[in-house]
């Protein structure tokens, strides 16, 4: 049974919706208390996965441990993990729904971008699902190296 959201992640989740809802996207497509293999997150949306550590489960030395090893095994499995600490939402959860947004939808286009790219050079229909995810991610990071090595050559 998925837990009730407390009220740092329902403020959270309420300037997001606004959020999603004034870009013009849908708001069902947050998932809230969403499982991933091992773990439940707080929200999912698209491939990113959001995170809210609040100061009373997350000030611990074995529970900073947990939180990036719970990051490591998410980023293993294609998701974008964004973290902000309860204080960041508490003083301004707008901004925090803002940047989660933000990121999320840059991520998204990347791996759009980067599908069609794989798809135009013959290289995604002759493979599986699971590896569909890994080459368009390999794209993107050669596209981000050559956008790199772009800017240092100015």
């Amino acid at each position: 049974m998925a837990r009730k959201m407390n009220e740092i992640e329902k403020t959270f989740y309420d300037a997001f919706k606004n959020i999603i809802r004034e870009n013009g996207h849908r708001v069902s497509e947050i998932k809230c208390q969403q499982p991933i293999g091992l773990y439940k997150v707080d929200f999912l949306y698209l491939n990113t996965v959001i995170e809210i550590d609040g100061h009373d489960f997350h000030s611990t030395k074995e529970q900073r441990e947990k939180d990036y090893k719970k990051s490591r095994y998410l980023q293993k499995r294609g998701y974008t993990v964004i973290r902000f600490m309860g204080t960041e939402v508490f003083l301004d959860a707008e901004k925090c729904a803002e940047e989660a947004h933000n990121i999320a939808f840059v991520i998204d286009e990347k791996v759009v971008d980067a599908w069609d790219e794989g798809y135009k050079a013959g290289v995604v229909s002759q493979v599986g699902p699971s590896m569909r995810k890994t080459i368009a991610r390999d794209l993107i990071m050669i596209r981000v190296k050559n956008y790199d090595d772009e800017d240092s050559e100015e």
